[in-house]
């Protein structure tokens, strides 16, 4: 297992744009990908809001450079659907009486 750098555009460096922040976060994940052997990664699992210190979104066109490295590698992105817990689906039902 391997992390990479959050996401969170507020730390980035002075001047540095969001297409050229989102490049180096792409470039850093390409670099992570390849130093631990394409072939030997099958998932990536990524949280799509950071929730430490708020809620931070990545940049706009992160999600898409992500989808096309796993394109390119064959490795399967994962990640929730959204940031809150999901409950188990279940039907309900009512209780006589009540």
């Amino acid at each position: 297992m391997r992390n990479v750098r959050n996401t969170n555009r507020y730390r980035r460096p002075d001047g540095e744009t969001e297409e050229e922040f989102t490049a180096d976060l792409l470039a850093e994940l390409e670099r992570t990908i390849e130093s631990m052997g394409a072939e030997t990664v099958c998932l990536i699992h990524m949280e799509p809001v950071q929730n430490s210190g708020g809620a931070f979104t990545a940049p706009a066109a992160y999600w898409k450079g992500v989808r096309e490295l796993c394109d390119r590698y064959d490795i399967l992105p994962s990640g929730p659907t959204s940031s809150r817990p999901q409950r188990a689906s279940r039907p309900r039902t009512r209780r006589s009486g009540r």
